[in-house]
């Protein structure tokens, strides 16, 4: 995957293309309730510039409450579409989710023994 996208920014696009094909057919036949496949196939949409397919998977994340992506913010996957509104929106949500849950986080009462 990660070969694709550097093949990609490279100007390998034909070869770039076909990894990253590949890697969604993998993720696709990928049989798990984990939210991996489903960060790593916005990702892939995103090199390849497709981005219907990105904000399905971006939109499919945040209704699963997957938030736990630390790259988010500055991963190069999304280099291309960082400014666009909708993927603005999208960190938005993101953003204010993850504050919702450190509040309610440090509202638990940690007993010590």
């Amino acid at each position: 995957m990660d070969l694709g996208l550097i093949h990609m920014k490279t100007g390998r696009k034909k070869s770039g293309l076909t990894i990253l094909e590949d890697a969604v057919q993998r993720r696709l036949n990928v049989k798990t309730n984990q939210p991996w496949p489903i960060r790593d196939l916005s990702r892939i949409y995103a090199a390849m510039g497709n981005r219907t397919m990105t904000y399905k998977y971006l939109e499919e994340l945040l209704a699963r409450d997957d938030l736990h992506y630390s790259w988010f913010d500055i991963d190069p996957f999304f280099d291309e579409i960082r400014h666009e509104p909708a993927f603005q929106k999208i960190a938005a949500k993101r953003a204010a989710k993850m504050l919702e849950l450190r509040k309610k986080i440090s509202t638990i009462d940690v007993k010590t023994q």
